[in-house]
């Protein structure tokens, strides 16, 4: 499998996205926001980052294989091995662009990767935003919230408002099957962050 096609594999992870400017209807990809505290992208974000990270760290760099490369040299052995084993798994069976040969002959190989636990240590940050959501002339406003785990807090951070803009998109997407308008209200930042 080419480092091109773990796109398809973290659409499998389930992660679909769509426009959050507020026009709905069409899909664009949620970035990982960058960090400045120094070093490349990788020593600050992905640092020792588990296999179902990982997955995310490949899926934020769209098709630039570089980038790929940073999240898997970046991540912890374990998550690496992990990750090779899908890869294995996924050649072995020829499942090229397939992903519903993937998820035939690779669901264990799978889901091992996206049950890794976190790392001991670091930081969990939660973040939390919000988002409207019109029908019929009413509207309501709703919370995403998520956090996740970093290396160091700053780490933690950019996961946390990643993670929060996924929930809060994949939230908008449902809600846009049946609403007439859906958009962000506050995008979602930081709200706390703990040791781990």
């Amino acid at each position: 499998m080419t480092r091109d096609a773990w796109a398809m594999l973290v659409v499998l992870a389930g992660c679909e996205l769509l426009d959050t400017t507020g026009t709905g209807g069409t899909s664009e990809t949620v970035t990982m926001p960058t960090v400045t505290t120094g070093g490349s992208w990788t020593d600050s974000v992905a640092r020792g980052i588990p296999c179902g990270m990982l997955l995310d760290c490949f899926y934020s760099c769209g098709d630039d294989g570089a980038c790929q490369n940073e999240c898997y040299g970046a991540s912890s052995p374990r998550a690496q091995k992990l990750v090779d084993e899908v890869e294995a798994c996924w050649d072995e069976h020829a499942c090229g662009d397939d992903a519903s040969c993937a998820e035939a002959y690779c669901a264990d190989e799978l889901q091992a990767c996206r049950e890794q636990p976190l790392p001991q240590g670091g930081d969990i940050c939660y973040a939390e935003g919000v988002y409207e959501v019109c029908r019929s002339g009413s509207c309501t406003r709703y919370d995403a919230m998520n956090g996740s785990w970093g290396f160091d807090e700053a780490a933690a951070s950019v996961w946390g408002v990643y993670y929060c803009s996924l929930t809060m998109d994949e939230s908008m997407l449902l809600a846009s099957l049946s609403a007439d308008y859906v958009g962000i209200v506050e995008p979602c930042e930081v709200t706390s962050c703990e040791p781990h």
